[in-house]
């Protein structure tokens, strides 16, 4: 009989009337794993980043996670890691889709209406206060008329949840540092994310580390469909 061996791999997404700083604490909620992650807005940039004041720090790279939205420049720059690889990239401020439903429900005292919406292979719903008048959200969102309070996915891997507003922060983007590190596009990162997948699976394959006869799974789970035959179903088999 086969052993079947499984492998999940789990990467962990302005219009500003307030013309005010602003701090934003979201449970987030991936794959099973919980975090807290803030969304600081200054005027027309924002970035989202892992909250190392309230929480330990189970990997030291989760501190550094960064998405970094740059309303003026029409630009969001990140960073992503792959199996010990890193990569700076630089991608459009996509475009999201939103469809307005008539849903509504109250987040910390909020009145917030429903939108969904498709983004690189998930679907979403999202729940947005048009009481704070700032076309932002957590991870990569934004686009509705109000900040999102609350956002999932439909298949449960992914969650956020406001649980804290700050108007009048002293917290302030150093977008010079962020800036200073050299960036891919979207399209060129996509093509190292298959690549380094690939020579991965090429590097276990030759390591002899697998039992002759065993079967291996690796899945990779992220926000982000990439590379679908290792983020769909079971992942690949070898």
């Amino acid at each position: 009989m086969k052993k079947k061996i499984i492998i999940t791999i789990a990467i962990l997404f302005i219009i500003n009337a307030y013309s005010q700083n602003m701090l934003i604490d979201y449970n987030y909620n991936f794959n099973s794993n919980s975090f807290k992650n803030q969304l600081v807005i200054n005027n027309n940039i924002s970035l989202w980043k892992y909250n190392n004041k309230d929480q330990k720090t189970i990997d030291e790279n989760l501190s550094d996670i960064f998405i970094f939205k740059d309303y003026t420049l029409d630009f969001l720059y990140q960073n992503e890691e792959l199996f010990n690889a890193k990569f700076f990239v630089k991608d459009s401020l996509s475009k999201f889709s939103w469809k307005l439903e008539n849903e509504t429900k109250e987040i910390l005292g909020y009145k917030c209406n429903l939108a969904t919406t498709i983004f690189r292979g998930r679907k979403y719903s999202a729940f947005y206060t048009s009481k704070i008048n700032i076309s932002d959200g957590p991870w990569k969102f934004y686009g509705l008329p109000g900040l999102i309070l609350s956002i999932s996915s439909d298949d449960n891997i992914i969650q956020y949840e406001v649980n804290k507003i700050e108007f009048n922060s002293n917290e302030i983007i150093d977008s010079k540092k962020i800036l200073n590190n050299e960036f891919i596009s979207w399209e060129d990162f996509r093509l190292k994310f298959i690549e380094t997948f690939d020579n991965y699976i090429k590097k276990i394959k030759a390591s002899g580390i697998v039992d002759d006869g065993a079967e291996v799974n690796i899945k990779i789970v992220s926000p982000e469909i990439i590379y679908p035959k290792v983020q769909g179903g079971d992942g690949v088999k070898f």
